[in-house]
């Protein structure tokens, strides 16, 4: 059985890597690194599931990786007014279990918790 979360690292990190590249992009005026993120971002925001989730498909749809790359999201939001990612993220937690998936996860998982 693989190590827990060694599906879903790899995606966080690049999730934190691409929301510190926009910033810095912005700060910096870097074209570069804000078309680094940009792409990055609308490839994401391209595939989505056919329930609206944006996780990839080797991912169950209500891994919190996601909060990390919406952050990313957020901050384009912040600079290009673009609604469709607003909509896009919308969409993705509406296609997550109402309790967002905590029910079927051993408890504390994600963050070693005491969860009831």
């Amino acid at each position: 059985m693989p190590e827990f979360g060694s599906d879903w690292w790899p995606y966080e990190q690049t999730a934190y890597y691409l929301d510190g590249a926009l910033r810095c992009g912005y700060l910096n005026r870097s074209d570069r690194l804000i078309h680094l993120a940009r792409r990055n971002l609308w490839t994401v925001l391209g595939h989505t599931r056919a329930d609206g989730s944006l996780v990839p498909k080797t991912l169950s749809a209500d891994t919190p990786i996601m909060a990390i790359f919406f952050h990313m999201a957020l901050e384009e939001y912040e600079n290009t007014q673009d609604v469709n990612i607003l909509t896009a993220i919308e969409r993705h937690y509406r296609a997550l279990p109402g309790d967002f998936g905590l029910s079927s996860r051993r408890p504390g998982a994600c963050y070693d918790l005491d969860l009831p």
